[in-house]
């Protein structure tokens, strides 16, 4: 709302005292803490498999157009040894 009090609308005075009594309840917030957690873990863990599936498909794609072992790691460290460590890398190449 901008950061502007809002009065007189009986519907939001009443989400809002519910919301505050949530938000005072030691036991809800350590649930709600606990499920945003683990969302966001769910969510790591999907960015990764991801990036593991994009990693795998440039390995692929390289060896199709001849490229070499070398020449493809130096690629995959290139683009994603931000992420994987360079043993990963070298596993990705193994896998494809």
């Amino acid at each position: 709302m901008k950061d502007l009090p809002v009065h007189g609308d009986k519907l939001f005075d009443k989400a809002q005292k519910r919301i505050e009594s949530m938000n005072a309840d030691p036991e809800w917030r350590d649930t709600i803490m606990d499920f945003e957690t683990r969302m966001l873990e769910r969510e790591q863990v999907g960015e990764k498999k991801g990036l593991k599936t994009g990693a795998l498909t440039l390995v692929a794609s390289l060896k199709d157009v001849g490229c070499t072992s070398q020449q493809i790691l130096q690629q995959l460290k290139q683009k994603y040894g931000n992420v994987f460590s360079d043993k990963q890398l070298e596993e990705f190449l193994k896998q494809s």
